[in-house]
């Protein structure tokens, strides 16, 4: 299916849905009581303007039904952690898979391309990621240190802010990498030129499976 951004895998089903991509379990945490967030950054919204939109709104039609569903867990996994490090959130004991969670955010960066959103800071051309990753997301594979999502604690200002930018390599238009800040905690997804990132200083590796309090 053409409007599938994984149809290089084959197996598409013969239904486009319409997907968040940043799922909605994520941005359901930061929207108000109307369930509309504030956002800037994108194409259509003018370089230091800010909009408030429903959430509904950032939903495209970039994955069949097949290929969406075999990533539902993905976004459960996400809105569980992101749910977990919510400074209202009630303590208690909440298992987080590192793998799921670094799936998830190569899902976001996957969904963020299919939509054309993703352009050069300094030419305004839009940049990719590559293809090859789509075996990542769907199969088994795993990316081997120093890539994939590393986590680091983050001073912020505000506990409930929430921020998603990533990084390009100019010449080659492609991603390097993504870091969203979250509720006082960094992810950072290297995709390449990693190892000479000082921004791995003093972080860890994806983490495996475990037990948060």
């Amino acid at each position: 299916m053409e409007d599938c951004f994984a149809k290089s895998l084959s197996g598409c089903s013969g239904k486009i849905s319409r997907e968040h991509f940043i799922s909605e379990s994520v941005l359901l945490l930061i929207a108000d009581k109307d369930q509309k967030i504030h956002i800037n950054g994108f194409p259509w919204i003018p370089s230091g303007e800010k909009r408030h939109i429903p959430t509904a709104t950032l939903k495209s039609k970039i994955l069949c039904t097949h290929h969406n569903r075999l990533l539902s867990n993905l976004d459960g996994e996400a809105g569980k952690f992101f749910s977990f490090l919510r400074p209202s959130s009630q303590p208690k004991n909440e298992k987080i898979s590192g793998k799921k969670i670094e799936k998830w955010m190569m899902k976001c960066m996957l969904g963020m391309q299919a939509t054309g959103i993703l352009k050069s800071k300094e030419s305004d051309s839009e940049v990719k990621i590559e293809e090859q990753f789509l075996e990542y997301l769907f199969n088994d594979k795993e990316f081997a240190e120093p890539f994939g999502l590393v986590f680091e604690l983050e001073p912020s200002n505000s506990k409930m802010e929430f921020r998603i930018e990533f990084h390009a390599n100019e010449e080659l238009k492609m991603i390097t990498s993504l870091h969203i800040l979250a509720f006082g905690i960094s992810l950072k997804f290297n995709f390449l030129e990693i190892a000479m990132n000082k921004l791995l200083a003093g972080s860890q590796n994806r983490p495996p499976p475990g037990t948060s309090k």
